[in-house]
């Protein structure tokens, strides 16, 4: 039995995204990397009370985007902007500066969808339209 590989989540976009193409021998492909903020709950003991307490804590992923994801995602979502991500784990080794070999990831971003913020004022000329959410304007 295989296990499929997938990653599906809610978070704040952290970083400002540039669209990039690969070079031409690689066939010049549109690229996009940011990290991405999520937050993790966790739950924690009070011993005077015995209680349970849910905490938050945040977490930065790294995402890659490639082709028409990523030129979506550059054309519609900014810095601060809440989106849900559909994608998968890819993992690969670093080497650091002493030569050690480290396991690092990466989420690959597949799909992608505009969330409104309750806590954000709504533009009235906004509308989110289902084709990777893209923005336009009525």
């Amino acid at each position: 039995m295989t296990i499929p590989n997938s990653w599906n989540g809610f978070g704040l976009v952290e970083s400002p995204l540039e669209l990039r193409k690969t070079s031409e021998t690689d066939g010049s492909k549109s690229v996009v990397n940011f990290t991405l903020k999520v937050k993790q709950q966790y739950k924690v003991r009070d011993p005077q009370t015995n209680q349970q307490e849910v905490k938050y804590k945040l977490l930065s992923f790294p995402v890659t985007a490639w082709d028409t994801v990523a030129e979506n995602l550059c054309a519609t979502v900014k810095k601060n902007d809440l989106i849900k991500l559909n994608g998968y784990i890819r993992t690969f080794q670093v080497k650091t500066r002493n030569t050690k070999n480290v396991l690092s990831f990466e989420i690959v971003c597949n799909r992608f969808s505009s969330v409104v913020r309750k806590d954000k004022p709504k533009d009235k000329n906004v509308v989110i339209i289902n084709k990777n959410d893209r923005r336009r304007t009525q």
